[in-house]
């Protein structure tokens, strides 16, 4: 399974996000800057259909940003390369390239385990 796109062409991504889309699983890009020593991590989760997903990602911004503050002060990321924009569903943020891949399939994993936690928990509630 694709965990992840590196983005070549707005028809890829278009083709990535159906996949997505039709596995009910996350969208994760990969892009790359002029600066080769950095890339573009996005991720949106408008691909999975559970109704109940809005409520649940509530606290997801707060606990992604601790993680990806973590990751800044770890490796010295400037912060006008560390820039990130966090949403309920969605984030975009710069990691360094060699990282890349590796943080994108964790990120995957990540978010495929805290849907399904949460998901449980809501089922719970009810």
């Amino acid at each position: 399974m694709n965990k992840y796109l590196i983005y070549d062409s707005l028809e890829d991504e278009n083709e990535y996000y159906d996949f997505c889309s039709k596995n009910n699983i996350p969208f994760i890009v990969i892009k790359n800057y002029k600066n080769v020593k950095y890339r573009h991590i996005s991720y949106d989760l408008i691909t999975v259909k559970e109704t109940q997903l809005e409520h649940a990602t509530e606290h997801l911004a707060d606990e992604f940003t601790n993680i990806y503050l973590s990751y800044k002060s770890f490796f010295g990321i400037p912060n006008g390369i560390s820039q990130a924009i966090v949403g309920t569903r969605n984030a975009g943020f710069r990691v360094k390239t060699e990282h890349a891949e590796f943080i994108a399939i964790a990120l995957f994993d990540y978010l495929e385990k805290y849907i399904k936690r949460s998901l449980r928990k809501k089922k719970w509630n009810y």
